[in-house]
């Protein structure tokens, strides 16, 4: 009995400092958080882990968890920090370009459509259905701004170039939310027609709370858009804000290029891209948010401003 009762003591004291040096590793991960290296899918994990936040979520599209998918090169090269310029906007655009394709999935379709190709031969496919034009609504942040964008005549800001090449004019309407402190909408456009839309893409850079993204769809809501047609698009997202903006609003649909694993004191999404927005807008006014002043991108080939003279 009493061997008995000292292989239990031993075990507990086992488990014990087990939780014990778990906790000082913790407390050391946080205090050394930039010498991390984060991996790819890493917020949500791999296996069992996975599946069952995906089924707990499952209005969650997080594009980097796709095997062998090209976004991955195209993230990778927009977080680096030595991406500037043209070479950062080249990315930047192939980037979101892919995170829109995915979105247009959620777009209103005829996923058993049987259809002839022009030999004759019937085949079944999806076709999308024209139930109404998309509406692109950009959430902009504290400091993010469309001014720059408005100058050269791209409406959509940071999303313009992926919207044009996706959707005919005619297919789409283009509005705009502003957000500061999180839940003070200060200024906003929107379309008198919204009301026709099938869908609206609500238009992020980066989102590191879910407040603004439940302040924005409030909003959405209050001028008589059902949750149902939102789907919210961005770059990256905290898993948080992910969970809390799922939680308040179960119909609301997420694709993003990537659910990262936390938000640092500064509020900015970790890993993250460093500002998105900002240095997008900084690539094309010349003047990168993580370097020097750039502008000779455009006089190189296209090989050389992507991956540099050797």
């Amino acid at each position: 009995e009493k061997l008995i009762i000292g292989l239990i003591s031993g075990l507990a004291l086992y488990e014990i400092s087990k939780f014990s040096k778990i906790g000082t590793n913790l407390v050391q991960c946080k205090a050394d958080d930039k010498k991390k290296v984060y991996a790819p899918g890493e917020a949500i994990g791999e296996g069992l882990r996975a599946n069952l936040w995906l089924a707990k979520y499952p209005n969650v599209k997080s594009l980097e968890m796709v095997e062998d998918s090209p976004l991955i090169i195209f993230l990778s090269h927009v977080r680096n920090a030595n991406s500037n310029g043209e070479k950062f906007k080249f990315m930047a655009d192939r980037l979101l370009h892919a995170i829109i394709d995915a979105a247009t999935v959620e777009l209103p379709n005829d996923s058993e459509a049987e259809f002839e190709v022009p030999g004759g031969v019937t085949v079944q496919g999806t076709l999308l259905d024209e139930e109404g034009p998309t509406c692109a609504m950009v959430l902009l942040q504290d400091s993010e701004s469309l001014s720059v964008f408005e100058e050269k005549k791209l409406a959509g800001g940071i999303w313009a170039k992926a919207l044009t090449e996706t959707f005919q004019p005619k297919e789409l309407m283009h509005g705009h939310l502003a957000i500061k402190n999180i839940s003070n909408v200060h200024d906003f456009s929107i379309p008198t027609d919204i009301s026709t839309a099938s869908t609206i893409f609500l238009l992020a850079s980066e989102v590191a709370g879910g407040e603004v993204i439940c302040e924005a769809v409030k909003y959405l809501s209050n001028v008589g858009i059902g949750v149902e047609k939102i789907v919210l698009i961005c770059s990256t997202i905290s898993k948080d804000a992910c969970e809390k903006a799922c939680n308040s609003f179960p119909a609301l649909r997420i694709v993003a290029g990537a659910v990262d694993p936390s938000v640092d004191s500064k509020g900015d999404v970790v890993p993250g891209i460093g500002g998105l927005h900002l240095r997008y807008e900084g690539s094309l006014s010349g003047k990168d948010r993580n370097g020097p002043k750039t502008g000779d991108g455009t006089k190189k080939s296209l090989l050389k401003a992507l991956f540099g003279s050797k």
